[in-house]
């Protein structure tokens, strides 16, 4: 092995010590440990971000479908809700035809 100088300071060195003694171990052979690790340590903190990341985007999609899912429950009860056909062309058209030709582009003979 190589022989490497690496300057720290005092409480840095001091925190090293008390972890290596932990672990009954050399200040050196932990440190060596650490530096082995370093890939190890970055993937999993890599992971643990992208995972908190990912949990976070779930978490505002899932309020945002049952948002969504709550405005077509309340719009639907509205359409439902309205009794009085409208008259287009010479057709009576109900609102709830109306609404699914303007939301689905189609004609209203073709929308019920």
């Amino acid at each position: 092995m190589k022989n490497m100088t690496v300057r720290l300071e005092k409480d840095e060195i001091e925190e090293l010590e008390k972890e290596a003694k932990k672990l009954d171990e050399s200040r050196s052979e932990y440190v060596r440990q650490i530096i082995r690790n370093r890939d190890s340590t970055h993937s999993a903190l890599d992971s643990a971000s992208e995972s908190a990341f990912l949990r976070e985007a779930l978490s505002r999609l899932e309020g945002e479908i049952e948002r969504l899912h709550e405005e077509n429950n309340r719009l639907t009860r509205q359409l439902e809700a309205d009794p009085v056909p409208a008259v287009e062309d010479g057709k009576e058209t109900s609102l709830l035809t109306r609404a699914k030709s303007w939301m689905f582009g189609r004609s209203e003979e073709s929308a019920d």
